[in-house]
């Protein structure tokens, strides 16, 4: 908490400075979105208003959010309906027009995520292990998953996924790759990719369920692949399926903040 309090402190002076160097009154509002940060939380946005009204006096309104509803309120333009986040995690949002609101998933790569990034990028790597191995049919992911990885030893593989270095942007940065040999027909590729349709068609259904009928806004690179994209609308035909308003998530934390003060 330490280590946030010190940024988010930086964060207001640095405001603070920005305004006294332009001769500007303070803002009437200010929005955190946070990745991480769960709805519900007090502690967070306590210390966020603790050091925002000590840097910058006079703020009237303090937001504090997490990420994904950010990303709702730019892609529904603050209107009801439930976003599908297939980027790095995996997550679905949505809110009512009574204002009932509900998230499923964004549970983090050790307990969900799937259909995410990285879930994908996983899946790469060990279909491809399988398949070297021969416990899975041959793929044309072998040959460009072991390019990436600039080895052609299963062992290496395994030694850097396994190595405190290797991240999740790196195992996420394997999408393109699936995205494209699924377009050339490999069936593992394919297969994947579908999977992570599924996945986030079953999240976007859950919330569905619970919130009644509402448009349903895909967003992130997942959605990119058309393989993907397609499998996901088919699971929701029953369902408007529409572009984001906006995919910029600063738009829906401005929004936000607006729409606060109009309360």
């Amino acid at each position: 908490m330490d280590n946030l309090r010190g940024v988010v402190r930086g964060i207001a002076e640095d405001l603070s400075l920005v305004l006294r160097g332009a001769s500007k009154e303070p803002p009437e509002a200010a929005c955190f979105s946070l990745t991480g940060y769960l709805e519900g939380d007090e502690t967070i946005p306590s210390l966020i208003r603790e050091e925002m009204e000590r840097a910058v006096p006079g703020i009237c309104r303090i937001h504090t959010i997490p990420d994904y509803v950010g990303n709702w309120a730019a892609a529904t333009g603050g209107e009801p309906g439930v976003i599908v986040i297939g980027g790095g995690g995996s997550v679905a949002y949505g809110r009512s027009g009574s204002g009932e609101a509900l998230r499923i998933g964004g549970w983090g790569h050790l307990l969900g995520d799937e259909g995410s990034g990285f879930w994908i990028g996983l899946q790469a790597i060990k279909a491809v292990l399988k398949s070297r191995a021969g416990v899975r049919p041959k793929t044309a992911l072998e040959k460009r998953v072991m390019q990436r990885f600039g080895t052609d030893d299963d062992r290496q593989v395994i030694r850097e996924v396994y190595s405190a270095s290797f991240s999740e942007a790196e195992v996420a940065g394997l999408v393109p790759l699936v995205a494209s040999l699924a377009q050339e027909g490999d069936e593992t590729a394919t297969s994947i990719l579908n999977e992570a349709a599924d996945h986030l068609a079953g999240i976007a259904l859950a919330v569905l369920r619970c919130l009644g009928d509402l448009p349903v806004y895909p967003s992130g690179g997942i959605f990119r692949a058309p393989t993907t994209r397609e499998r996901f609308e088919r699971a929701l035909a029953r369902s408007e399926v529409r572009d984001a308003v906006s995919d910029n998530p600063l738009n829906g934390v401005f929004l936000i903040a607006r729409q606060g003060l109009e309360q």
